[in-house]
């Protein structure tokens, strides 16, 4: 998104100054926790979709794709506090 931009920025600054070597450091994990937190979302809804609006998908395709939503559950809960 790019309007999330400046966020993601400010979360890598921040996260940065934590790291001897921030530029190392600080902005792959700012990245990868702004990817984790709205990326777990936005797969569980597709995940919610692809179970509710495909006809062809077999009990266990649909069941590997509840065990993954279930996974990512409490990492959507996170994101959310």
């Amino acid at each position: 998104d790019c309007d999330k931009e400046p966020e993601i920025y400010s979360e890598m600054r921040r996260l940065a100054k934590g790291f001897r070597y921030p530029e190392d450091d600080g902005m792959p994990l700012a990245i990868l926790h702004y990817f984790v937190r709205r990326g777990a979302a936005e797969l569980v809804k597709s995940i919610d979709k692809k179970i509710r609006e495909e006809k062809e998908l077999t009990e266990e395709v649909r069941r590997v794709l509840s065990e993954v939503k279930e996974a990512l559950a409490p990492v959507v809960l996170a994101a959310k506090t």
